[in-house]
């Protein structure tokens, strides 16, 4: 799991001010010290958490703020092809397994254009379940976050879809639920800001007298149905405005007080009682403590209560969660104690059911505690992890207990997984899934959703690497079809973070780089799933250490390298081996995401601000500093694409893509010429699901006469925009 690429807001204690956009500012715990950038909003300067959305750090079925992602290790083999957990090699560079797939799609005729206009609407999708607005169904979820039970109902945060479902009996097979809320029906899954609409729901919260809570995360605002809602679609009945800045993720009600955890701002609010009419109204009180960095889901009985943090400062690390053995009554209601156990440290926070029988939490597996821990307990009485499958929590997921039955929901097996008596053995199989027909059965999966998507093309075929999943994906056309199906696979051992097509001294290649390792095919991108890498390398390239390789591209006279742990740019004029050095060392960034070239120019996009750098390819020269793209400020970028003789920078954190009709206007701190996703400022107005929308777009491509924008982390939808 990546920390979200929108920075965190935060006070920066000891004095500084917040002057000049992109100015960075350290503030040293004792253990542990926490990166600020200044950041423009609306007319402010503000301090934000530098957050690390790039590739360093930990990462991905569960968990790890900076790292690509973080499926499950160990070799996979082709039976590994079509299950249902993301299964990764990694015992060597060499080792990939090929899939194939049953497909057919018809071939993206090319047209000319070479440019956007502001708002555009996209005219094609992939990893999709549907088109625009479709959901996929009343049980195809779409990474649901949170759970909630008054006892007998069973309610999920679909958060993705952008809803809320609800089955009036908690189910105990895989039936579809009663009613739905944020949407008029189970087929739409667009975003919106009305009572009846949501916008990344990411937690919600049942009181015994039936009343609803939902954070409703990217409108930062709670949603309040003051008795349970008994229609699809019924709006709120009031909403709580809890300020820009703020972004949800986790709520708690018993229907006289409630708490709200506020990740981007960093704390926690507490009401004493529940606020009377939509608006702001203030909380009782506030809890800021220093220890407390981007606090995710609430679990609490009313007395015991435990959030989760991405990015604690905590010495014992920085995921896990914050615990108080007696509900906070003030802000100075510190949390007693920081919990952090379990096989996997690193894999995420902890997030359940707490009740007379025990705890029940989801962090890598499913943790049973018999009684409250009041210390950080060395280890559960059972952890439970289902056969072959496991369990896939990650930026989400949520447990609930019913009786005795016991819900575990499944973020990035976007499913519940239920067991009609709480087990008692590590290997208990799951007895039915709900969202599933199965073990084997990942929706999402199977409607090859991929998370992360980076796109690559030659002209002819298309290619798609996804850190996550760890493949590469291949359709041997550029497909016009909506969510056409690849022809095959690969999966490598190694994060794929990020790839090329080209033509490199007259012959195409393809390459994909990530965890200091390269992957490079001379021919191009692979047509069959027999065809494996020409040249395969690791860590040691050119006689360089690129320990954190995690960028590539390439034109007809060079190869380039961008290594976050060097912080350089490596230029080869052959392509690489183990001691081919390269001709050119240029500055690069410590969070390199994406290099492209297209002859003309090469364009280094780094998660900060300004972020994107421009050198030209016919006077590079050794130690060259690139120039600096200034004419708008961004938010955590994370790909930039010169093309056409202009510039496309994907503006991660603000929801957006930038287009400069020529490089030269871009390089001389000239305006955008038009911005598609979200409105023409510095902003995240507009931001959301929807065909003129991003969340979080991250990869640019054209190709056919079309610019393809990939989403990262919290959309994953690969959209396509016709050039006029």
């Amino acid at each position: 799991m990546l920390a979200a690429p929108v920075a965190s807001a935060a006070t920066v204690k000891n004095g500084a001010k917040c002057t000049k956009v992109g100015q960075l500012f350290t503030v040293k715990k004792k253990r542990k010290s926490t990166d600020f950038i200044c950041v423009k909003e609306g007319k402010r300067r503000v301090w934000r958490v530098r957050a690390a959305v790039g590739p360093a750090g930990a990462g991905a079925a569960g968990t790890g703020s900076a790292k690509p992602g973080d499926g499950p290790t160990g070799a996979a083999s082709a039976s590994d092809c079509d299950k249902a957990a993301y299964k990764a090699t990694s015992t060597g560079v060499n080792n990939i397994v090929g899939c194939d797939y049953t497909t057919t799609y018809s071939e993206l005729a090319v047209t000319s254009g070479t440019s956007v206009s502001n708002g555009q609407s996209a005219v094609g999708f992939m990893s999709m379940p549907g088109v625009a607005n479709e959901s996929g169904g009343a049980l195809f979820f779409n990474h649901p976050a949170g759970m909630a039970t008054d006892g007998t109902r069973l309610a999920i945060a679909d958060r993705n879809n952008n809803r809320v479902l609800i089955w009036n009996s908690a189910p105990t097979a895989n039936t579809a639920p009663n009613l739905v809320l944020g949407q008029p029906n189970f087929s739409t899954n667009n975003s919106g800001s009305a009572l009846n609409e949501m916008n990344w729901p990411s937690d919600l919260s049942i009181s015994a007298s039936g009343m609803l809570m939902v954070a409703d995360s990217s409108n930062h605002r709670i949603l309040i149905w003051r008795t349970f809602p008994t229609t699809n679609g019924q709006a709120a009945d009031l909403s709580l405005d809890l300020g820009d800045g703020s972004w949800p993720w986790g709520v708690w009600t018993d229907g006289t007080k409630m708490m709200v955890s506020r990740t981007e701002a960093g704390d926690v609010k507490v009401w004493n009682s529940i606020p009377a009419a939509s608006g702001q109204t203030s909380a009782s009180f506030t809890i800021d403590p220093d220890i407390m960095g981007t606090p995710r889901q609430i679990s609490s009985d009313g007395t015991r209560v435990i959030i989760g943090d991405e990015n604690s400062r905590s010495p014992l690390g920085n995921r896990g969660s914050h615990v108080w053995n007696s509900f906070p009554t003030s802000a100075a209601s510190n949390p007693d104690y920081f919990m952090l156990f379990g096989r996997d440290k690193n894999a995420g926070w902890y997030t359940g059911h707490i009740d007379s029988t025990g705890v029940y939490l989801l962090q890598r597996d499913l943790e049973i505690l018999r009684t409250f821990p009041t210390s950080n307990p060395a280890s559960p009485e059972l952890t439970v992890t289902p056969p072959d499958v496991g369990l896939q929590g990650g930026d989400g997921g949520d447990v609930v207990k019913i009786g005795n039955r016991l819900y575990v929901l499944e973020y990035n097996a976007s499913r519940i997984a239920a067991w009609n008596a709480v087990p008692t053995s590590a290997s208990q199989a799951a007895d039915f899934y709900v969202g599933s027909s199965g073990p084997a059965d990942n929706s999402n999966r199977a409607a090859f959703m991929i998370t992360n998507p980076v796109m690559a093309s030659d002209g002819t075929s298309l290619a798609i690497n996804t850190d996550f999943e760890r493949r590469v994906y291949v359709w041997k056309k550029v497909p016009a079809d909506n969510n056409a199906k690849p022809d095959h696979s690969f999966i490598v051992p190694f994060q794929p973070w990020d790839s090329v097509a080209a033509t490199f001294k007259g012959t195409r290649i393809y390459g994909v780089v990530g965890e200091g390792k390269l992957h490079l095919w001379s021919g191009g991108i692979p047509l069959s799933k027999a065809s494996l890498p020409t040249t395969t390398l690791d860590t040691n390239i050119g006689g360089v250490t690129m320990s954190g390789l995690t960028a590539i591209a390439a034109d007809n006279n060079y190869i380039y390298l961008a290594d976050k742990q060097s912080a350089k740019v490596y230029v080869f004029n052959q392509i690489p081996t183990s001691t081919s050095a390269p001709v050119f060392t240029l500055p690069g960034c410590s969070a390199a995401t994406q290099l492209r070239s297209d002859g003309n120019y090469l364009v280094l996009t780094c998660i900060g601000n300004p972020g994107t750098y421009v050198w030209t390819v016919g006077a590079l020269a050794d130690n060259q500093s690139g120039t600096t793209v200034t004419g708008t400020q961004f938010n955590l970028p994370m790909g930039g694409l010169p093309v056409n003789g202009g510039l496309f920078v994907a503006d991660t954190g603000f929801d957006r893509v930038v287009w400069w009709s020529t490089m030269s206007a871009a390089l001389a701190g000239g305006a955008p010429t038009a911005v598609l996703g979200a409105s023409t400022g510095a902003t995240k107005a507009n931001s959301g699901l929807g065909i003129n929308k991003f969340r979080m777009p991250r990869s640019l491509m054209v190709t056919h006469g079309y610019l393809w924008v990939g989403e990262q982390k919290f959309g994953n939808r690969i959209l396509r925009f016709k050039l006029n």
